[in-house]
């Protein structure tokens, strides 16, 4: 468990955003970024994709890995050939 000692000297280092256009299938999005300290950061993905035709599906872009200069995520996607183009946005947070 953290106490608050641990961030009174610290704080926002740095916030990068941007956005995405999801792809059909499995495919991940390399997004490439500012140079970051990943172990001092966290992401936030926001997106989603939701389909009707004989049922409802919904998928969420996630996180598959965060370096140094590369965010790389999934999603929104669909399983098939019938993607509309959703987009899903990012934040990585980097703290000192």
């Amino acid at each position: 468990m953290s106490n608050i000692t641990q961030f009174t000297t610290g704080g926002v280092k740095s916030v990068q955003f941007g956005s995405y256009t999801g792809t059909t299938g499995f495919v991940q999005n390399a997004i490439t970024i500012s140079t970051i300290n990943p172990a001092k950061a966290t992401v936030i993905l926001n997106g989603g994709y939701f389909y009707s035709a004989g049922g409802y599906a919904a998928q969420l872009p996630y996180l598959i890995s965060l370096t140094a200069t590369v965010l790389t995520v999934q999603g929104p996607h669909l399983y098939s050939t019938s993607w509309s183009g959703q987009t899903g946005t990012w934040q990585v947070v980097e703290y000192y």
